[in-house]
C-alpha cells in the first residue's frame, strides 16, 4: 500500500486535500494580521469539539470550512488548483488532536487568542481532518520530539509565517499535547508531504 493510499480513501479526497491547502494558504496569507491573532483569521466559525459532533462529523465540519473559504476566494477572484503546491509561502503545517485536548484555555491564554479555549487553532487555518489509524501508526517511524498523539484524530492546519512564533509558543506551553509542528515528527503524511518537496 502506497503513502497515499494509507492516507486517502479515493483520490478525489487527495485532490480536496490540495484545494482545501491552497485556498488556506490564500486566505490566511491575505486576511491575516498578527495585531488581531484572535479574530482575523476566525470568518469560517465552526466547532470541533464533542458536543458539536451531534450534527455532524469533524470531517464534514473541516470541508464546510474549506468550501465557504474556496467559494469566497473564487467570488474574489482567485483561482484554486487540487494538485501539489511547490510551497507553504514561509508559513508551516500544525496537527491538532480534538480529543486529547484537555480545554484548558493556557494556549489561547498564552498566544492573545491564536489558539481558542479548547486549543483549536483558527478556523481558517483548516485544511483536513485525518483519522486515527492503527495501520497507519504501525508505519510511524522513531523520532527526536516527544510522540504526538497518534490514536487519536488529527486536523491538519495551515499556519501563516507572521503567527509562527505565537503557535509555537502555545505548542510550548500545551502540557498534554494535542498540537505540533508536522515538520517536527515522523508520520506517514510527513513523508507524503516530503516526497512532494512540500516539507524537508
Amino acid at each position: 500500500m502506497t503513502v497515499s493510499e494509507l492516507l486517502f480513501s479515493h483520490p478525489e479526497q487527495e485532490e480536496q486535500f490540495w484545494a482545501s491547502m491552497n485556498s488556506a494558504i490564500a486566505w490566511c496569507n491575505r486576511h491575516g494580521s498578527t495585531a488581531d491573532p484572535q479574530n482575523s483569521l476566525r470568518q469560517f466559525r465552526a466547532r470541533l469539539t464533542r458536543g458539536d459532533l451531534e450534527v455532524c462529523s469533524r470531517e464534514t465540519l473541516v470541508k464546510r470550512v474549506a468550501d465557504a473559504r474556496a467559494r469566497k476566494l473564487r467570488a474574489d477572484g482567485a483561482s484554486i488548483i487540487s494538485h501539489p503546491l511547490s510551497s507553504l509561502f514561509g508559513g508551516r503545517l500544525l496537527a491538532y488532536f480534538p480529543d486529547a485536548s484537555l480545554d484548558d484555555g493556557c494556549a489561547a491564554l498564552n498566544t492573545k487568542g491564536f489558539y481558542d479555549p479548547c486549543n483549536t487553532p483558527p478556523h481558517d487555518t483548516w485544511i483536513m481532518m485525518f483519522p486515527a489509524s492503527k495501520e497507519i501508526q504501525g508505519h510511524q517511524k522513531g523520532t527526536a520530539k516527544e510522540p504526538l498523539n497518534w490514536e487519536f484524530d488529527f486536523l491538519v492546519s495551515y499556519v501563516p509565517q507572521g503567527f509562527i512564533a505565537l503557535a509555537s509558543h502555545g505548542i510550548l506551553v500545551n502540557p498534554e499535547q494535542c498540537m505540533g509542528w508536522l515538520d517536527e515528527h515522523s508520520h506517514p503524511i510527513v513523508d507524503y508531504l516530503k516526497e512532494r518537496g512540500l516539507l524537508k
